[in-house]
């Protein structure tokens, strides 16, 4: 039974895997459609770059702060006991967050914040090949918001004695944010919607997966998916962590509770 669960398990985030890089491809696709459509007008005023200067090169410290984010993200995933349990659900939401980002970037075009910024001229023979060509090409500006937005909302998993752990990574998030908006590589108000559409996803997911009187059967598009992935996770995930390898044995034979508190 135990074994047949963690084939389930595993099942659930490939799926999840699969549904990240369909949101990633759809959100390539979508770039390179509204790349044709972007008004070639001056950057929308904006009280924060009013206020600040300009600094072109903070662009380039925002991406190395999104891999320093992110490997610290994957080290407590990895780390904790219930592993793919919390990847799962790191990846849904970023598809779920891809996928409304999505939507928003259908339903407006605005000009591009950083006016020195170098943008390909749109192409007057279109085929079906160079929206994707030009989406890979592009997604390297565009990925701030979703990475940085999330903020690493998965090490509220971790346990509260690891406040310096916790006081790293809002740190990192919040100077990658600053950077963002000191390069001009996104406007304010993209980043006040990533912060409150990213949060209120993730307490709206954890409330409903938290709670199984909310898992009961609901009208809304996306609830298969929901219930699918948490048909097979108790109401509370403990905050539990071991070493994932068999070496060292010492830190095979050791792990850390709810508390946070280190026991062997």
């Amino acid at each position: 039974m135990e074994r047949d669960l963690k084939v389930l398990t595993l099942i659930d985030f490939q799926i999840s895997i699969c549904l990240l890089m369909f949101a990633g491809m759809t959100n390539d696709i979508v770039l390179a459609w509204i790349h044709e459509r972007v008004p070639e007008t001056a950057p929308l005023p904006d009280l924060f770059f009013s206020l600040t200067p300009h600094f072109p090169k903070a662009l380039a410290a925002s991406e190395y702060l999104i891999i320093v984010s992110t490997v610290m993200m994957l080290a407590v995933c990895f780390l904790h006991r219930h592993r793919w349990i919390l990847l799962r659900r790191v990846f849904c939401m970023l598809a779920l967050l891809y996928l409304s980002r999505c939507v928003c970037m259908l339903v407006t075009q605005v000009p591009v914040a950083d006016p020195t910024y170098f943008c390909s001229t749109a192409a007057v023979q279109r085929c079906r090949f160079e929206y994707i060509r030009k989406a890979y090409l592009l997604r390297g500006l565009y990925i701030h918001n979703v990475l940085h937005g999330r903020k690493g909302i998965n090490f509220i998993d971790s346990p509260r004695r690891f406040w310096q752990l916790h006081l790293v990574v809002w740190l990192v998030s919040a100077s990658g944010i600053l950077c963002i908006l000191l390069s001009r590589g996104h406007y304010t108000v993209d980043v006040v919607i990533a912060y409150f559409v990213t949060t209120r996803m993730f307490w709206l997911y954890h409330t409903m997966a938290n709670n199984p009187e909310l898992k009961v059967d609901e009208q809304e598009c996306w609830f298969p998916l929901f219930r699918y992935m948490e048909s097979n996770v108790a109401p509370s995930v403990p905050r539990q962590f071991e070493w994932p390898f068999a070496w060292p044995r010492f830190f095979k034979s050791a792990s850390i509770g709810n508390g946070g508190r280190f026991r062997s």
